[in-house]
């Protein structure tokens, strides 16, 4: 977030171009679909970004922020690895 306020990037384009080198080495190192497939999610991720940093924050302290983000973080990744979030396109 420092990084978008110093560059006056928004955060959504700034997470996307920073994705942009990793893309190139997936492609390189593990194929195509997994391009596809993360460029797809880094997308979703920088559309979300975008839509979601102009809400009103909740609450001002940090660690109440950062442990609710992380909880949050938590369930969506253990619903990822629970249900199965490979790529079918295989």
């Amino acid at each position: 977030m420092e990084l978008s306020y110093l560059t006056k990037l928004p955060l959504g384009a700034f997470i996307f171009l920073l994705n942009i080198p990793f893309l190139v080495f997936g492609y390189k190192q593990i194929g195509k679909s997994f391009v596809i497939s993360t460029f797809f999610a880094v997308t979703i991720l920088s559309i979300g970004v975008t839509f979601l940093e102009k809400l009103p924050s909740l609450t001002s302290d940090t660690l109440l922020a950062s442990v609710f983000g992380g909880i949050i973080l938590g369930i969506g990744v253990g619903l990822v690895i629970r249900y199965g979030g490979q790529n079918s396109w295989n």
